[in-house]
């Protein structure tokens, strides 16, 4: 491909992703004087996982709460693996971002009580304070509402239907994407002086009825800057939480089956049953049963289930029916002041005849958050100079465990760190050299599968739906070093063998599904490798990596992040290193894990 035919778009500071983060980075990229552009994988404004968010979002607003203790209980909910320097950062700039984000909206993106101050509730357990900040069962799609507005005012231009296949690095510095447009089939190089990668998580490498992440978050941005050679840090720490597995109400919001666990008044009555009738969160969490975090939770549940005890869909129960008909109508329909909450999950439920008061609600365990990603500094900035990170793709914000309600707030929050960082960058810097070879190396890439002329090879939709299932099976909420190996096997023969042989047999150059699989697919082996790889690293069990040959969790020898990154030889090289600990001393407040038999 000569560079005369080459489409090149050139901008100080391209964003990949349009959820909360990316869209948060671009608006504060913008506003400190950068030339920006969102390069969004799907429909802009609708994609990505921010959308799909339910209830909360937490902040230290409220009279009796400060950034330290939300800080404090960030670390210790996250088993003190967190890097302290980036929870320090979140936490502070937590508040006065939420408060920004109302603005946009015209102080109408978030609920208020009747003082005009934000309406807060409780957040899951974890929290030592009320710090919930929402907008009724809508706060994702609110949040992004605002954005979307304050996007538009500030003219960030912004480009959908990208399909970003490669990191550019020369000379240790980015200097851009290339991307395939689903819309026309056009190869498209993007240069920059920067790079925000803010693409979720990685959650869709489990089977799609096995996680609750948009379908955007397939895990390939991960492995691509693996292979760039970005340092990647907590692959290991995977977040499965309960979620409804009655097919009556799994379009429902998944947070569906975490709210009850928030709210006081249903927690007094509620009851956690296995197929049996038999409550069992006494034998995991004895001290706080209802109250206690998901990682937790989701592991009791999954126990049950491969001990037999588990309900006709794979799961347990959330038992509310003892809970009064006038509480349940309160807390899922209006809680606010007495008001209805825009599409309460009540009505949701009843709209297609579950009742919450007559009937337990089934509930399993999916892949829901991703606390690994690109190591990076306090700017956001990664291994790499000028590629950053921000939201789920940035590892090291939550540790082994993420409390529920941080989400929203963390991409957010160190999204506008890494706009504006990513602008200053972009500032005092030029361009660097066009890695020509490695363009045209990566068209043909793309291009060769549609000009394959196998006829017998496998689909690529084949490939990645067993890599699926292998994540699940060996890779998944229980993991063990004959497991992570023979998956570590099985990653390296399909990208090195089975892939090679594959074939795209559908034509179309434009939203040809098949092939966007057959492009993204090495980089998410990639990412399953990575997450497998820490997996077997980390000898205990902490947070949401939990082994059943090495059940207990050691303070002794892993207060310690893995780090992760790829050799001029292509292989995978790691290490571990001392948490970085700033206020919060580990060994003076962890929690001991309690005591679980797999």
């Amino acid at each position: 491909m000569s560079s005369k035919t080459l489409h090149i778009v050139e901008a100080d500071v391209i964003v990949v992703g349009s959820g909360g983060a990316g869209s948060e980075a671009a608006i504060h990229a913008k506003q400190n004087g950068a030339k920006v552009l969102i390069l969004d994988r799907g429909t802009f404004g609708r994609s990505g996982a921010t959308i799909t968010a339910g209830h909360t979002c937490t902040a230290a607003v409220g009279d009796d709460d400060t950034p330290e203790l939300h800080f404090r209980d960030t670390v210790i909910g996250g088993y003190c693996i967190a890097d302290q320097r980036l929870v320090e950062l979140y936490a502070r700039e937590a508040p006065e971002c939420l408060y920004e984000l109302d603005g946009w909206g015209d102080g109408k993106t978030l609920r208020k009580n009747e003082n005009g101050k934000f309406d807060l509730v409780w957040p899951p357990g974890g929290h030592s304070r009320k710090r919930s900040v929402h907008y009724g069962f809508l706060t994702g799609p609110r949040i992004l509402w605002a954005l979307r507005r304050e996007i538009d005012r500030k003219r960030v231009p912004w480009m959908e239907n990208i399909l970003v296949t490669s990191l550019l690095v020369e000379g240790g510095r980015v200097a851009g994407v290339t991307g395939l447009d689903w819309k026309t089939g056009k190869f498209i190089v993007f240069k920059s002086k920067a790079v925000i990668l803010a693409a979720g998580g990685f959650a869709g490498l489990w089977p799609s009825r096995l996680n609750t992440t948009a379908v955007e978050c397939a895990g390939d941005v991960h492995g691509m800057a693996f292979e760039a050679g970005a340092e990647m840090v907590d692959m290991e720490f995977v977040q499965f939480i309960p979620a409804q597995v009655d097919p009556r109400i799994t379009h429902i919001n998944v947070t569906l089956t975490n709210f009850p666990a928030w709210r006081p008044n249903i927690r007094e009555h509620g009851k956690f049953l296995n197929a049996e009738g038999m409550e069992f969160m006494g034998k995991y969490d004895d001290a706080r049963r209802w109250n206690t975090t998901r990682d937790i939770l989701a592991l009791a549940i999954y126990n049950e289930v491969t001990a037999g005890r588990g309900s006709p869909h794979g799961g347990c129960y959330i038992d509310l029916t003892s809970v009064p008909k006038d509480v349940i109508d309160y807390e899922f329909n209006k809680f606010q002041g007495g008001k209805s909450i825009p599409k309460s999950y009540l009505r949701r439920c009843e709209s297609v005849g579950f009742d919450l008061s007559r009937e337990p609600m089934e509930t399993g365990v999916k892949a829901h958050f991703t606390g690994g990603g690109l190591r990076t500094s306090v700017d956001m900035m990664s291994t790499i100079e000028g590629l950053y990170a921000a939201g789920e793709t940035q590892g090291g914000v939550h540790g082994a465990n993420r409390l529920g309600g941080n989400a929203l707030t963390h991409v957010l929050t160190l999204g506008r760190v890494a706009g504006r960082e990513a602008a200053a960058f972009a500032s005092k810097t030029s361009h660097v050299s066009f890695p020509k070879k490695k363009v045209d190396a990566e068209h043909r890439r793309i291009v060769r599968w549609m000009e394959n002329k196998n006829k017998t090879g496998e689909s690529p939709v084949r490939i990645r739906q067993r890599m699926q299932e292998i994540m699940w099976q060996k890779v998944g909420i229980l993991r063990n070093e004959k497991d992570l190996k023979a998956a570590l096997d099985w990653f390296a023969e399909a990208k090195n063998e089975r892939l090679q042989k594959a074939r795209v047999g559908s034509s179309p150059r434009t939203f040809n599904l098949e092939w966007a699989t057959a492009i993204i697919l090495p980089h998410q082996l990639d990412t399953c490798m990575l997450v497998a790889r820490a997996a077997l690293e980390r000898t205990e069990s902490r947070g949401n990596h939990h082994r059943d040959d090495c059940q207990a969790i050691d303070n002794e020898h892993w207060l310690k992040n893995v780090y992760l990154w790829r050799t001029g030889t292509g292989s995978v090289s790691s290490r571990t290193e001392p948490v970085h600990v700033t206020t919060v001393d580990p060994k003076g407040v962890i929690d001991e894990r309690p005591d679980i038999t797999v």
